[in-house]
Parts: C-alpha cells; structure tokens; sequence
C-alpha cells in the first residue's frame, strides 16, 4: 500500500483518481459542513464520499497524518466485499464526471479513468504510445487542477503544488525510460515535458534522446 498524502496540494492531486483519505478516520468541522450545506448525495448507490471530498475541498483545506492510527476490520459483510464490483463502477462515474469538469473530453470512458488511476503511480512493463499519450493527459490535469482550481475553491499552495508536481515529472520520466526512446521520441509525452518540463526531461536523457531533444530545442 502507497503512504496516505499528507500536504494539501497532494491530497488534491490524489482525490482526481484515487481516494487520499480513510473513510473511517476523517474528522471534520461541522460548522463548516452546515454553513456551505454538504451532505452526502443520497442519490447515489455507493461511494457516496467519494464524490463528497472534492466538495469539501473547495472551501477547506485537507490533510493526512502520517501515522496509522485506524485499525480496519475485514470481514464478508463490508460493502466492499458484498457490492465490491458496483462500488468499483460508480467510484469510476464520479471520478469521470470530475475529470471531465476539470478537462472536458479528456476521459471517454470509467475504464480510461481506471486506466490513468494505475498509470498515476505504476510504471508499465511495456508502456506503448496509448500509454504515452495517457502519461501526458495526467500533466495536463495536474496543470489544469493547479491552475483552475482556484476559480471554484480554494487553490494549493504554491510550495506544496511544486512538490506535487515535481513527484509526478520524475514518475512520468520513469515510464517514458521504460518505453525506450525508438517508441518513446514521437508520443505526446515528451512533448508535454518538452514544452513544460525542459529541464527536467534534459536531464534524464541520454544517447539518441538527447539528440532528439537537442534538435527540438534548436526548432
């Protein structure tokens, strides 16, 4: 299992396409639930926090500490264990629908959605230009959350952003090494970290690659 975020700007970043917090620990202000009305959405089956923390998140800020303290208790009859498959399916629609407010016609799909919720912390075996092109739509929501999000709640601060988003630049350096620069030169991530992350992409390159990136820099 991968650490809970702690910072403010990673727990945004997280909440696009995984859940950052657990359920059963989550202490909130209950005066700042009653004065901005948020209540779960009792219209939907399951799930129903997942669709709650984004909410919450534009007008308060979020947080993790780093230390387990929750003791979770597994047994047959949790929802995850009985309806873990329609949990699952309208975890993704909520997930999609807030993708798709954030970038419009950036997901098609609940599966794309799953697809780039993996590839936001695993590096592939064999990342192929599918993968590439996906790898460069999870830049493109990072800078459209921290650029945007500030118009409808509160934004992340500026350090913790950073720090976010230097995470999510060397993970991505990681799939584009592992795809291998004969498939790799021509897909949008490069591209992508061409355009905003020059320094950065110079730095891991070698060989070919570097040539590459020499001749698109002299264009």
């Amino acid at each position: 299992h991968l650490p809970p975020p702690t910072s403010d700007a990673a727990i945004r970043w997280m909440l696009l396409l995984r859940n950052p917090f657990v359920h059963t620990s989550v202490m909130m202000r209950r005066a700042v639930l009653t004065a901005h009305h948020l209540r779960y959405d009792d219209a939907l089956p399951l799930s129903q926090d997942i669709e709650l923390w984004p909410r919450v998140l534009a007008v308060a800020r979020g947080a993790n500490l780093a230390a387990p303290l929750v003791r979770h208790r597994l047994h047959d009859q949790r929802v995850s264990a009985r309806r873990g498959d329609e949990q699952q399916a309208v975890g993704y629609a909520i997930r999609q629908r807030g993708l798709e407010a954030l970038l419009p016609g950036c997901v098609a799909s609940p599966e794309a959605v799953k697809r780039l919720q993996t590839l936001s912390y695993v590096v592939p075996e064999a990342p192929d230009a599918a993968v590439l092109a996906e790898a460069a739509l999870l830049l493109r929501l990072f800078r459209a959350q921290r650029d945007g999000s500030g118009a409808a709640g509160l934004a992340p601060r500026p350090d913790e952003a950073l720090a976010v988003e230097r995470a999510l630049v060397d993970h991505l350096l990681h799939v584009l090494q592992k795809a291998g620069w004969k498939d790799g030169l021509n897909a949008s991530l490069p591209r992508e970290l061409l355009i905003h992350h020059p320094a950065a992409l110079a730095n891991r390159v070698a060989g070919r690659g570097a040539a590459w990136l020499r001749r698109r820099l002299i264009a």
